[in-house]
């Protein structure tokens, strides 16, 4: 998420909605390389929590690391 310097209303929606369909597949969501900015705006939200503190980093190297294939 590097690339993303903001997220606004539309965003946190359609990111919550995502979120939710791929937590409820069972799928584990990670992101790597969120802004401090688009963190404080997901916290505020309560998007970390559904993601998980320990889903977020800081660098796509360290999200690969966190992952064991089953």
């Amino acid at each position: 998420m590097r690339h993303v310097p903001f997220i606004d209303s539309t965003g946190v929606k359609n990111f919550t909605d995502v979120i939710s369909l791929m937590k409820k597949r069972g799928v584990n969501v990670i992101l790597s390389g969120v802004r401090e900015d688009v963190r404080k705006d997901l916290k505020k939200v309560g998007l970390i929590e559904l993601i998980g503190e320990g889903n977020i980093f800081s660098n796509f190297d360290d999200a690969v690391k966190s992952v064991t294939v089953k």
